[in-house]
């Protein structure tokens, strides 16, 4: 198989078109008040330290550890957005590992399987090795309105170095975070202004499903004029992606994290337009879009 190195890999990465325009900020310490104000209404991305310290997934979590405890759990495989089956989690692990061995300097130009829709239900002893963050609790709409709404959920990422998940938003308007527990993701964040006009239509635009894919990059001149936000996360920083923020995720490490939605009043309108879109049938009109 020919191979190439993981940087020049053509799989719709797009820092090779568009501009960096700085990191992304860190901070510690926020209250509720100030993550709203000072990063989810002006939809700027922010990755936030110091919360996971105490979680008990932050010392018990690794592939050892889900493989020997929840290795016949079933796991959602993706390459890409691309849905590929399930595989029980134990052997997806050991997938992963062999998979590791034979491309531990290179990457093959397809990339790896990615599990990245592992639910966490509720009532498992998982769910008790990591908690909410009080300022997403004074926040969340879900908790308060729609507790039984799936999206609410935690989900696990679990995948080797060179998976990724290409550029997207994530559906229904919701904001979306991620808690890192092993290894090292690179962020690829691009404010939602900077897309418009790149797509056939405003339906299209917000379309972004979580297997929505963007049009081919190479037939988007337009993309030359891009900007975007980076950073690499770190073991126990979760970063928050703000309602309608196209992202591009790569593991640069193998990986272990969890990700969750949740909506505020800075979103909640948008969330419950594109629900009712949803639920009528009119989500995949393409006279409808709904971008500010």
């Amino acid at each position: 198989m020919t191979k190439t190195s993981a940087q020049s890999r053509p799989q719709g990465t797009i820092e090779r078109r568009c501009k960096c325009i700085g990191d992304i900020d860190r901070r510690e310490g926020l209250t509720a008040k100030e993550l709203q104000e000072e990063y989810l209404k002006p939809r700027r991305p922010v990755v936030l330290t110091g919360l996971m310290d105490d979680w008990p997934g932050r010392t018990k979590w690794s592939f050892d550890f889900f493989k020997e405890n929840y290795g016949s759990m079933t796991a959602p495989v993706c390459r890409g957005f691309e849905r590929e089956g399930t595989m029980l989690l134990g052997e997806y692990i050991d997938y992963m590992r062999e998979w590791r061995r034979d491309h531990d300097d290179e990457l093959p130009l397809e990339l790896p399987l990615y599990a990245d829709d592992t639910f966490v239900d509720t009532g498992t002893p998982l769910a008790k090795d990591y908690e909410i963050p009080d300022c997403f609790q004074e926040l969340d709409w879900f908790d308060r309105f729609f507790p039984k709404n799936p999206m609410r959920r935690g989900y696990l990422l679990i995948g080797p170095k060179g998976s990724m998940t290409k550029l997207h938003i994530d559906g229904q308007y919701v904001h979306a975070y991620v808690a890192q527990f092993v290894g090292k993701k690179r962020w690829l964040i691009v404010p939602f202004d900077q897309l418009k006009g790149l797509f056939e239509s405003y339906a299209d635009y917000i379309g972004g499903w979580s297997g929505y894919e963007p049009p081919g990059i190479e037939d988007f001149p337009g993309l030359n004029d891009v900007s975007y936000y980076t950073t690499v996360q770190e073991p126990g920083e979760i970063i928050i992606a703000p309602s309608a923020q196209f992202h591009q995720v790569i593991n640069t490490e193998d990986s272990i994290a969890l990700t969750s939605k949740f909506v505020d009043s800075s979103n909640a309108r948008k969330v419950l337009w594109s629900m009712f879109l949803t639920r009528t049938g009119l989500r995949k009109s393409r006279r409808l879009g709904y971008l500010d």
